[in-house]
């Protein structure tokens, strides 16, 4: 907290002034980001920027309502997914690489396919 705005952030918002803007703000924040993110997004792809993200949008916050607190960093766990939900989502994950290796396999014979009529193609002109 900035010493020169700590009394004024606590006139405003009490001694408990880091459960509305911190706490508060990170639980509100949290489930604005999973409410607007798929699963693999939450739990892998975008795991990684939400540290940074959350800083931001809670020191934003703060500059406009509590200008004298400073957020310095922010650290989150991986969330706990129930065991039902892991395994409905690693099904899922096995199903779509085993689709991403037949389009792979089809393209493959296609190219293949492509080749042999030009070979041929080739054999018969000469």
């Amino acid at each position: 907290m900035k010493k020169e705005l700590a009394h004024q952030t606590i006139k405003n918002y009490t001694v408990t002034y880091d459960q509305t803007w911190i706490f508060n703000k990170i639980h509100h924040e949290i489930n604005q980001f999973c409410s607007s993110h798929t699963l693999q997004e939450v739990l892998i792809d975008k795991f990684t920027v939400l540290d940074e993200s959350l800083k931001e949008a809670l020191q934003k916050g703060c500059e406009t309502w509590a200008p004298g607190i400073e957020i310095i960093a922010v650290r989150v766990t991986k969330p706990t997914v129930p065991p039902s939900i892991a395994e409905t989502f690693e099904d899922r994950e096995v199903e779509r690489t085993k689709l991403l290796i037949k389009k792979q396999e089809q393209r493959l014979t296609e190219k293949e396919s492509e080749i042999e009529k030009k070979l041929s193609k080739i054999k018969a002109e000469t």
